[in-house]
């Protein structure tokens, strides 16, 4: 045998091989990042990024409000964007809850009649005005495209001090008000095509003769959009030539019942008692109104409803000095951004954060819901749960390894816009905390407090929904509430009748053209 063969065989028979009889990480290594990727996308393809996206480890048992308000029935715009005539109609509802109860509820259907109906005539009439730019400038085009279903809080208040209000029984939803994209493609349609007709009359036309050939058009093209829009969405009482214009009503006002005897007291204190029950549902009855002929606006006159007890606040902080200083305590008003002509345009207070935030406890505390418009990024429907850090999807599709930016780009990018519109009936105090940070895992952190809730327009499936501070700080946008619960610095910004102006350009401004949600 060779001789180095022989010593290396010696050698090995010498040590014993120690094998490791358990299992470790190590032995085994980690799974390469393409192996990763490619289960990972598998999942999406399969099942959707929302059953990896949210953390399983938050319970939604943890979600609750120090502070709430009665937020009334269930709302469901369907698929329409009709959000912001929902929360202005839950403003309404709590108005009059004191006297007539939860039983009223207005028609959405009829302020979103009268809201296209006024929109595409002041559409109509900016174009007029702006009739000398072509029909594919950007301020044409977005005089067009304002006849989407997004609104906010002016446009319905317009509406309503306009038109008044009437119940849903003399109003109600048809199969095509909670499908807004069946009707409003034609009424786009319209307007795009009288945009070029009218951009047409100065080529065509004297100048004497330009404006009664304008009427001719407008008349014509509001004639086809109201009768598209009454055939999708019925009838408003204005066209009941049989009653002028009014329907039938009964107050739905409750009355205090006199106490009723117990009937299972002994002696001469039972005896009457049924003909003293009797009396009182005689009385009752006598009480009890009588059903009569109304208008809408007699109906708002009954709500005694003051809508310009309520004031527009936003945090849009994009709004910046020459030195990048937050601009507050201006009111922003948005030229052409109105939908009745001489009536209010689109405008809000530019506040502080902090201070909406305190203004909006207030009202709450005071049982005051308060309007909301906001994004809905980070919505876990599962949890009914807005949340940055309970979302992950930015860290699996590593869209988080791009530089950040901040609430005012992604508004000015167009990455975040005022969305939607919802009704904020909860809140905790600022400093709320319901465990030990220090004994808490930094992730769950931002669950424990302070949270937000609101009533969603969305049917019963995430009809209430929590928000956490740090989701509500970066993508909450715009307020209606009473001006009582604003700051007195906040009251005399407003009194002091300092503004800035804005165009269609502005983000603020993009909630009008919204189509659905």
């Amino acid at each position: 045998m060779n001789t180095k063969i022989a010593i290396l065989l010696l050698s090995m028979s010498s040590h014993s091989f120690a094998r490791d009889r358990g299992l470790s990480s190590d032995t085994l290594g980690s799974p390469s990042k393409e192996q990763a990727a490619q289960f990972l996308a598998r999942s999406i393809a399969a099942n959707g990024v929302s059953s990896i996206r949210f953390n399983q480890n938050i319970d939604q048992n943890m979600l609750h409000t120090s502070y709430e308000v009665n937020p009334g029935g269930t709302q469901n715009q369907k698929q329409s964007g009709r959000c912001w005539i929902y929360a202005g109609e839950k403003i309404l509802s709590e108005a009059i809850r004191e006297s007539w109860g939860n039983g009223v509820s207005f028609s959405q259907n009829y302020i979103a009649f009268w809201d296209k109906m006024e929109r595409a005539n002041y559409i109509l009439e900016k174009l007029f005005e702006h009739r000398k730019l072509k029909p594919n400038d950007p301020k044409i085009q977005s005089l067009i495209n304002h006849m989407g279903d997004g609104g906010e809080w002016e446009l319905f208040k317009n509406i309503v001090k306009k038109y008044g209000v009437v119940p849903t029984t003399a109003m109600p939803e048809t199969s095509f008000s909670g499908n807004s994209r069946a009707y409003t493609q034609s009424l786009s349609q319209v307007i795009a095509r009288s945009a070029g007709l009218i951009h047409q009359l100065s080529s065509q036309y004297e100048k004497d003769a330009i404006e009664q050939e304008f009427e001719k058009i407008k008349i014509k093209s509001l004639r086809i959009i109201r009768n598209i829009l009454v055939s999708y969405l019925g009838t408003p009482p204005q066209y009941y030539t049989k009653h002028s214009g009014k329907f039938y009503w009964q107050s739905p006002e409750t009355f205090k019942e006199t106490p009723k005897e117990d009937n299972e007291k002994k002696g001469d204190a039972a005896k009457g008692s049924q003909e003293k029950d009797k009396q009182t549902d005689d009385q009752n009855l006598e009480k009890k109104p009588a059903i009569e002929l109304i208008s809408p606006l007699d109906l708002l006159s009954k709500t005694k409803i003051q809508l310009d007890e309520y004031v527009h606040i936003s945090h849009l902080p994009y709004h910046k000095d020459e030195a990048g200083k937050l601009i507050e305590g201006y009111q922003l008003i948005i030229k052409d951004g109105g939908n009745v002509i001489d009536m209010e345009p689109l405008k809000t207070l530019l506040a502080t954060m902090a201070e909406i935030k305190s203004s909006i406890r207030r009202s709450i505390k005071d049982g005051s819901g308060v309007q909301i418009g906001c994004e809905m990024k980070h919505l876990d429907m599962d949890k009914s749960l807005l949340s940055i850090e309970n979302d992950k999807k930015d860290a699996i599709f590593e869209i988080d390894t791009l530089d950040h930016l901040d609430k005012a780009e992604r508004m000015v990018t167009g990455e975040d816009m005022v969305a939607h519109g919802m009704y904020l009936i909860g809140c905790d105090d600022e400093d709320k905390m319901l465990i030990d940070q220090e004994t808490a895992e930094p992730e769950h952190l931002e669950f424990y407090g302070p949270l937000w809730k609101v009533q969603n327009s969305w049917g019963e499936r995430a009809e209430k929904i929590f928000m956490t501070d740090q989701w509500f700080n970066e993508y909450a946008h715009s307020f209606i509430l009473k001006k009582k619960y604003l700051s007195q610095s906040m009251l005399d910004s407003l009194n002091s009748g300092l503004t800035i102006n804005g165009d269609y350009l502005d983000p603020f401004a993009k909630i009008t053209a919204k189509r659905s949600n």
